[in-house]
């Protein structure tokens, strides 16, 4: 049996056939100005994660003391221009271009286009990517993106984890709200969605508050995919939440 745990904004535990891996872990209760509204309580049930998927190099979704939380063993993957920055803080990794592709456990990973400028002050501008992941489900994983017409060759896709948000009440150019993120379900036809990429980051002093940018995003997503694309099956998981595969 296969499953996924969302674990909030776009950190997903994922076991596919056996093979465990995480997409751009954020395990702490803070990152440089964010405050995470569900941080990981329990350290345990990242201790069997295989391989690290690493989709940009932007503080909300690469965090080096997240990293170090997770198995020193674990096949860490990301994009060009990644290197160097881990490197300096003793993380091995392995750079993907879009189309690479390796073999972790009993899946094949293969690195997608994404459109998404992944600067890291002090670093420069870094690339982005997305993932496919293909075992007994072919499940996407989109990181950060705009929608781009090359998603339509992604397919078939079983499960597609699109963001639907950010970490604050706007989102700039490269994310997708809700209604781009079903632009990008008309071009993938997925079997199954769900949203990613919303209602954990706040920045610190937004957190003393419930908005409704931190909620709304995943649910109005569903609304208008349930709307458009009957035959996609979305669900929604609460930080926290997983869903058998």
């Amino acid at each position: 049996m296969s499953s996924m745990r969302f674990l909030g904004h776009s950190t997903v535990l994922l076991d596919l056939d056996g093979t465990h891996l995480i997409t751009d872990p954020i395990l702490r209760s803070h990152i440089p100005g964010l405050i995470h509204r569900h941080p990981l309580r329990d350290q345990t049930i990242v201790d069997a994660v295989q391989s690290v998927l690493i989709s940009h190099t932007h503080h909300d979704h690469l965090d080096i003391p997240s990293l170090r939380r997770l198995p020193r063993n674990a096949l860490v993957l990301g994009p060009v221009g990644s290197a160097g920055l881990l490197r300096r803080n003793h993380i091995d990794v392995r750079e993907m271009r879009p189309s690479d592709g390796c073999q972790v456990g009993n899946i094949r990973v293969v690195a997608t286009l994404a459109k998404h400028l992944g600067y890291r002050v002090p670093y420069g501008p870094f690339a982005s990517i997305g993932f496919v992941l293909e075992g007994s489900l072919r499940i996407y994983f989109a990181g950060d993106t705009a929608v781009f017409p090359e998603m339509r060759k992604l397919g078939p896709i079983d499960l597609a984890l699109l963001p639907v948000s950010g970490w604050g009440p706007v989102v700039t150019p490269g994310h997708m709200w809700p209604r781009q993120a079903v632009d990008a379900l008309h071009l993938i036809q997925p079997s199954a969605a769900i949203p990613i990429h919303w209602g954990s980051l706040v920045p610190i002093g937004l957190h003393v508050r419930e908005w409704s940018y931190l909620h709304r995003p995943p649910h109005e997503f569903a609304e208008i995919a349930r709307q458009e694309l009957p035959d996609v099956a979305v669900t929604v998981l609460e930080p926290g939440e997983t869903l058998e595969l």
